[in-house]
């Protein structure tokens, strides 16, 4: 039940121009390069679970005003791609740890649940 929830919501992602959605971190980290992390279970409505999730976008990396910018314009989007199959609850921008970047990169971290 679990890879198939991240399975389509890296296929909802892929679907946002410009992104590249993968099941697993991949080694080569470029803007636009996207992946899914399963974040645990939660309770939602009395009794029952739902799954947590992050999606984590590199940002274009010119500044942090550059990176703004893209989420800005891109989260009305990533979030109509989303809704059919998974419930967002928040946008944040994020340092993404790089061992060849102390700052880290410039990412997107899109919070959500689904059932």
């Amino acid at each position: 039940m679990i890879n198939e929830q991240k399975a389509a919501i890296v296929a909802a992602v892929n679907g946002v121009d410009g992104v590249k959605a993968f099941i697993t971190r991949p080694k080569i980290l470029m803007p636009g390069t996207a992946y899914v992390r399963w974040r645990g279970w939660e309770r939602s409505d009395g009794s029952a679970y739902a799954s947590t999730w992050s999606v984590i976008i590199v940002l274009p990396q010119a500044d942090e005003e550059t990176a703004d910018a893209w989420i800005y314009d891109h989260a009305d989007v990533l979030e109509t791609a989303l809704r059919p199959v998974m419930y967002v609850e928040s946008f944040q921008p994020a340092s993404l740890p790089v061992e060849a970047n102390p700052r880290g990169l410039f990412a997107l971290q899109i919070n959500g649940r689904s059932e």
